[in-house]
């Protein structure tokens, strides 16, 4: 039986390529699901992942809106009916960002259904105890794949808070942590509990595999993406991991792929090695014109330890002026103003050759969407809005989604 990494990157690999024989004919998750090698291999794998996926699907009384609905209609959308990301994000509605999101948590709960019927004929107790306990902690992180999840922190801080408070449980079992220098390292988009609750997941599942021996952190940015390497290394032999240890490790790899990360493991002699991959956070510069100080604290407090910058401009002075220097990525703008009209504005930064492309939130209490939308802008947005609302239509705005 592949070990649960492997066995998920199989899954990954055979939905990418479900309707190529070639590639079928010789995959090797034909011997993990038992379709063996005959002339109908390729055909009972297939029919295995789509009955799989089928199985997902939701009963007549789950909300539409719900998480489980979105994971079953990624997997039907992007494999089973082989639409491309650009085609399947806009039958769903959402962005790029949020559709690569959904479908790293759709291949995973997708395979995780799949391990666990695996694993059932052998273990049945065993397989029955794990998918309770994975249930709960899928359930417990699934606010991630909200607006949330644009939040930003620290690397340093997520990862001093989590050695803090792992030192007890490394102490019980004789492992040193050593000390760690992490030098200049990008915020990433993660929130700060979570992430520091991905660490302590990692590190608990490491410290079971070396009793007795060390543990080492180390950090690396490269384009994108910020790696954390844990790095266990054993006086003798790895600990064989029981299954409280690799709850650890499915906590772990649940919370980082829900962030567009990833969990990578590796043994090697007396090392075990996980590199959690977690996406550099880019800020982005919004620009909102208002002439309401109240609304732009309100907003400021919704973009708290999020991606977005917020920098308010006046509606009274020199607006192209002030464009110009910031070269924002958004513009976030209200229509009833003292000073002059939003429409006017929304026109004007429509005519110009440097912000005609610009994205532009049209943020008001008037019913107007649809005029908005005429006269060019990317979003709408009707006050009062939730933080909620006002993130989600910063995100979709920077995609490019309507």
């Amino acid at each position: 039986m592949l070990a649960p990494d492997a066995f998920t990157e199989c899954v990954r690999d055979a939905l990418n390529h479900l309707y190529d024989p070639t590639v079928l004919r010789q995959h090797p998750l034909l011997d993990s699901l038992g379709s063996g090698d005959g002339r109908n291999s390729v055909h009972d794998l297939r029919t295995t992942l789509i009955e799989a996926i089928d199985a997902l699907k939701p009963g007549p009384e789950v909300p539409t809106h719900s998480r489980v609905w979105r994971i079953y209609q990624v997997l039907q959308l992007r494999y089973a009916q082989q639409m491309d990301q650009e085609q399947t994000a806009d039958q769903l509605g959402v962005g790029a960002r949020q559709l690569r999101r959904d479908q790293r948590a759709a291949v995973q709960a997708l395979a995780d259904r799949l391990y666990r019927e695996t694993c059932e004929a052998r273990e049945p107790e065993a397989s029955t105890r794990r998918d309770a306990v994975h249930r709960r902690i899928s359930e417990e992180v699934s606010w991630l794949g909200g607006a949330e999840s644009s939040a930003t922190c620290a690397l340093r801080e997520a990862l001093d808070a989590a050695v803090g408070l792992l030192r007890p449980l490394a102490a019980s079992c004789g492992v040193e942590i050593a000390p760690y220098r992490l030098g200049e390292i990008s915020p990433v988009t993660f929130p700060l509990t979570a992430l520091k609750q991905a660490i302590i997941s990692a590190a608990s599942y490491t410290i079971a595999s070396v009793p007795g021996g060390r543990l080492a952190f180390a950090a690396r940015e490269q384009g994108c993406q910020v790696t954390l390497t844990l790095q266990g290394h054993a006086n003798g032999k790895l600990e064989e991991p029981d299954q409280r240890a690799t709850d650890h490790l499915y906590a772990a790899r649940t919370i980082v792929t829900l962030q567009e990360g990833a969990l990578h493991q590796r043994v090697d002699g007396s090392v075990c090695r996980l590199d959690l991959v977690l996406p550099v956070a880019a800020l982005v510069d919004v620009v909102l014109i208002d002439d309401n100080q109240d609304f732009f604290d309100l907003a400021q407090r919704f973009t708290a330890d999020s991606r977005f910058r917020l920098h308010p401009v006046s509606p009274g002075g020199d607006i192209m002026s002030a464009l110009l220097k910031l070269r924002p990525h958004l513009v976030v703008l209200d229509v009833m103003m003292p000073s002059t009209d939003g429409w006017e504005i929304l026109a004007r930064l429509r005519h110009h050759p440097e912000t005609q492309t610009l994205p532009v939130i049209v943020c008001t209490v008037l019913p107007e969407s649809d005029l908005a939308r005429m006269l060019g802008a990317s979003g709408y947005l009707t006050k009062p809005v939730s933080r909620h609302a006002f993130l989600e239509a910063l995100d979709r705005a920077l995609c490019g989604q309507p």
